[in-house]
């Protein structure tokens, strides 16, 4: 750290511009940041800046000479350096750039008034900034990160839970910025507090005033979510929703088949061994799938070819009578 560089825990303020989170990474025109001075110039840089509102002292306190920045109480109570913490950025300035540059209005000493009617490079006024009237405006910067801690400093928090409108309480450094064609100071954070809650303060226009919702809905839309198989109310060609199915009784289980049974194979006839055929007989012929029952009367004592194949092959009752067939 330099040794002329000034530590200094600033009065709880409001963030009314900038981020603790998001770095900046172009300049105002829309450049790439660089690196200015030194081994690394040129190359790429990141910068994370807010601004703080500080009130302003009430009249009364002692006011600086502008001419030497000596403190003189019969001077108005008219600038920053008017306030404790003022008095030491500016001493601090002086001692930095002695032979009187800080007196220049270019000099960067990077605090405001809020009550500037002066337009900035964007046209926009302090004055016409809310937040900002009535306060002084510290501007803090680093290429490092923001370090954010609650209320006493005991807790680290999340930098992205700071938001615009809230008040914290800042310890930075000052230190010259030795740059002889644009002398100033640098204003850097070190640390920051979360003070408290305030009014959220969103930059650009307000949602609520450019006329949202005036407009009648064109067809198709809804105000309500639509079901992705439903087509848009109203479309024109949309296919008319499904109808509802019908409700239909559950299935009957249907029974089991039967297991299927192979057809019985045809047992081949074997002729008794003591059957003869008499001569003049006529031959039996193959037996017939399906084999009927003998009819009522005759009592069959045959060969297994059975009363019905005698009789489809010529033999007559007497015939199988005399054979012993029948009884």
């Amino acid at each position: 750290m330099n040794a002329n560089t000034l530590m200094q825990l600033f009065p709880v303020g409001r963030a009314v511009m900038g981020s603790f989170s998001e770095p900046q990474t172009k300049d105002q025109d829309g450049n790439p940041l660089l690196i200015k001075r030194g081994p690394d110039m040129g190359k790429p840089t990141q910068r994370y800046f807010f601004a703080v509102a500080i009130p302003k002292s009430p009249p009364g306190s002692p006011g600086v000479n502008p001419q030497n920045g000596a403190y003189d109480a019969a001077s108005p109570h008219n600038h920053w350096s008017c306030t404790p913490w003022g008095q030491k950025i500016w001493a601090a300035g002086w001692a930095a750039w002695p032979n009187g540059q800080c007196q220049a209005p270019t000099f960067a000493w990077k605090i405001g008034d809020g009550d500037s009617q002066v337009p900035n490079q964007n046209g926009r006024k302090n004055a016409a900034t809310e937040g900002m009237p009535g306060h002084w405006i510290v501007h803090f910067s680093s290429t490092y990160a923001v370090k954010t801690f609650d209320a006493k400093g005991q807790h680290q928090i999340d930098p992205k839970s700071i938001k615009l409108g809230h008040y914290v309480e800042v310890y930075g450094s000052i230190l010259s910025n030795e740059n002889v064609q644009k002398p100033g100071l640098y204003v850097n954070h070190v640390m920051v507090a979360h003070s408290g809650f305030g009014p959220e303060i969103t930059r650009g226009p307000d949602p609520s005033s450019v006329g949202f919702g005036a407009g009648a809905l064109p067809a198709g839309a809804t105000a309500a979510p639509q079901s992705a198989m439903q087509p848009p109310v109203g479309q024109t060609g949309a296919a008319p929703p499904a109808p509802a199915p019908a409700a239909v009784a559950p299935p009957v289980a249907a029974a089991a088949p039967a297991p299927a049974v192979a057809a019985p194979q045809p047992t081949a006839v074997q002729p008794h061994p003591g059957y003869m055929v008499p001569s003049g007989a006529p031959a039996v012929a193959a037996p017939a799938p399906a084999i009927a029952a003998p009819p009522a009367g005759p009592v069959w004592k045959g060969p297994a070819a059975g009363y019905a194949a005698h009789k489809a092959a010529g033999w007559t009752d007497d015939q199988l009578r005399a054979q012993g067939y029948i009884a």
